[in-house]
């Protein structure tokens, strides 16, 4: 018997989303390459840790694929909103418009060749789509913190961890 799930970019209380977060504490401008719109859907390690819970003591599961991630369908401005909301922190946002972007790498990608591949990725994320985890609601009762509620958590876990 065998169940697989299919978790979206997992996050929780490690050294990446730590230093992501004292980073964000610390930041005063970040720059974007086009309008920020392609799609992000996090999960949080605890929604993702009882989603393998309940998947072994689920007999439905067997034999089935699921996809777990966060019902919020958040774009990369969102979740800058979210991120500065949750470290009470301010931002200047400046988005840099695609049209430059291709035309920066048409003219300095002929030196750097790596250039065409970072914006062949970007144009990638834009054509994201978003998952969804309707499957496991149904058959499990998978449920996923939102965003905003999995980093309020992970603060304040972290500043629990460092008193």
């Amino acid at each position: 018997n065998w169940t697989i799930l299919r978790p979206t970019g997992i996050y929780g209380n490690n050294y990446y989303w730590r230093s992501l977060i004292q980073e964000f504490k610390t930041k005063k401008n970040i720059k974007i390459i086009g309008p920020g719109s392609w799609p992000l859907q996090y999960i949080y390690v605890e929604d993702c840790a009882r989603a393998i819970v309940d998947v072994l003591n689920t007999d439905i599961t067997k034999r089935n694929t699921y996809t777990i991630c966060s019902a919020d369908h958040l774009d990369y401005n969102a979740y800058l909103a979210a991120m500065q909301l949750a470290t009470n922190t301010k931002l200047s946002v400046r988005h840099i418009p695609m049209w430059a972007t291709e035309l920066y790498v048409s003219t300095v990608g002929v030196i750097q060749p790596q250039l065409k591949t970072k914006l062949a990725n970007i144009h990638r994320m834009y054509n994201a789509q978003f998952h969804d985890s309707s499957k496991a609601i149904k058959d499990f009762g998978f449920l996923s913190r939102p965003f905003s509620q999995g980093l309020k958590d992970l603060i304040g876990e972290t500043e629990t961890n460092e008193a």
